[in-house]
């Protein structure tokens, strides 16, 4: 099977784990979800793509604090707003290297998806919007079998039911795969009063720091595919 395979470079970037609050913690790998807004702002898609998939890996050099100003925005009387303002710490991952395969049965996507690395429209980030990310290489390669011979990754997120599959265990995340807006009413207010909300699907995946390569399906340059074709 033919996969697109990115190769990208951040000199920082922020993941953020959702309801770190205090101090902004970041995951050590993009997820899934963050990986697939990139791809859609890129692509300009208004809706979700279907039947895309991700495998991601890479690593960092470092981890570095810094402080941030951040400001909640409150009602207050009059229809105006209170300002509230505090410092908070914000883990940031310094000289970030990943390695993603896309998958998708539709090859005119992927295709598609390779002209517009190739020519952005814009300068692309992933995670915040301050961290510019470069495409160091993208192009199509081919999954073959997996190797014989015992051997170790880089550090990757690895789907749980292919990491059981294969015998292989890390730490244990619960990843968000993309979104959906959702509308609710708002507690207290009249019915046509609405908020709209985004509503995660999410799945499980171990983060594995040096994985076992022996029997995952490597592509034709010699690195891993974690994805279950």
């Amino acid at each position: 099977m033919e996969f697109l395979k990115i190769k990208l470079y951040q000199e920082t970037a922020v993941y953020r784990i959702p309801f770190s609050l205090e101090i902004v913690e970041s995951y050590p790998l993009p997820t899934p979800c963050t990986v697939n807004g990139m791809i859609h702002s890129l692509l300009g898609a208004d809706s979700l793509i279907p039947d895309l998939r991700f495998s991601i890996q890479g690593s960092h050099s470092g981890i570095m604090e810094d402080y941030q100003w951040y400001k909640k925005m409150s009602p207050a009387a009059g229809g105006t707003y209170s300002e509230t303002k505090r410092p908070m710490v914000v883990n940031v991952l310094n000289g970030v290297t990943l390695m993603v395969h896309l998958g998708s049965k539709d090859h005119s996507l992927l295709e598609k998806i390779l002209q517009t690395l190739n020519s952005p429209p814009y300068y692309p980030f992933l995670g915040r919007a301050e961290d510019l990310v470069e495409i160091v290489s993208a192009g199509f390669v081919q999954v073959n079998d997996p190797e014989i011979e015992e051997e170790y990754g880089q550090p990757a997120f690895v789907p749980k039911q292919l990491a059981d599959s294969i015998s292989i265990s890390g730490t244990l995340y619960r990843l968000p795969l993309n979104y959906s807006y959702r509308e609710i009413e708002k507690p207290g207010k009249k019915k046509e009063s609405l908020s709209i909300i985004r509503e995660f699907e999410w799945g499980d995946y171990f983060y594995i720091e040096r994985p076992n390569i022996e029997e995952a399906r490597i592509d034709e340059e010699g690195d891993p595919v974690w994805l279950e074709l």
